[in-house]
């Protein structure tokens, strides 16, 4: 019953937190905004005690949106168009026992961000809601089908070679929920 509350408690809050990003956005006409298209790399290290898999670098196409308000910089970053283009991530696993299987993942997250930027540096540690579908499969049999909605959090950095350029790095922090261990992005986005 804790959980549950804790859960809907932290759900609440970020629908709040981005309802006040789109009133600032709608109500203040004096803060920039700026928007970008970007093109990620991530890199998983996942702890799964049931296989193990090969750490591959995952190709992912974000959009995020910032505004400035006062000193600070408010964003909300999404991967939804990539799962229009890639759709499910696929690879091969090897079980405990020694056998071999595939592995299907779709990730699909909206992240919050708040932070400041320092001349060409943006600095926003993150929050995302998350929803992993997880398909493992082996002699072409569905083995398990699961769905987690997780909380991940973590840290983005930002270096602007321009105005209309820039590369993020950003690091996520671990989740047993989903046997995340370590989770490595980088990315260019052009601004516009």
């Amino acid at each position: 019953m804790k959980s549950e509350c804790k859960l809907l408690f932290i759900v609440v809050l970020f629908n709040l937190a981005l309802v006040l990003i789109f009133y600032l956005l709608i109500s203040d006409a004096e803060s920039k905004g700026t928007s970008s298209l970007g093109l990620s790399t991530s890199y998983i290290q996942e702890d799964n005690p049931y296989y193990k898999t090969e750490h591959k670098f995952r190709p992912t196409i974000t959009f995020t949106h910032t505004i400035d308000f006062k000193k600070l910089k408010i964003g909300y970053s999404t991967n939804r168009f990539d799962n229009l283009f890639f759709g499910e991530k696929k690879q091969e696993i090897k079980f405990n026992n020694g056998l071999k299987g595939i592995n299907k993942q779709k990730l699909v997250y909206d992240s919050f961000m708040i932070g400041r930027q320092f001349e060409r540096w943006l600095i926003m540690p993150f929050i995302a809601n998350a929803k992993l579908d997880n398909k493992t499969y082996m002699n072409n049999s569905l083995l398990s089908h699961k769905v987690n909605h997780v909380w991940l959090y973590g840290l983005n950095v930002n270096y602007f070679f321009s105005k209309q350029y820039s590369v993020s790095f950003s690091y996520i922090l671990p989740n047993n929920e989903i046997y995340l261990d370590n989770g490595f992005v980088t990315g260019i986005s052009i601004n516009f």
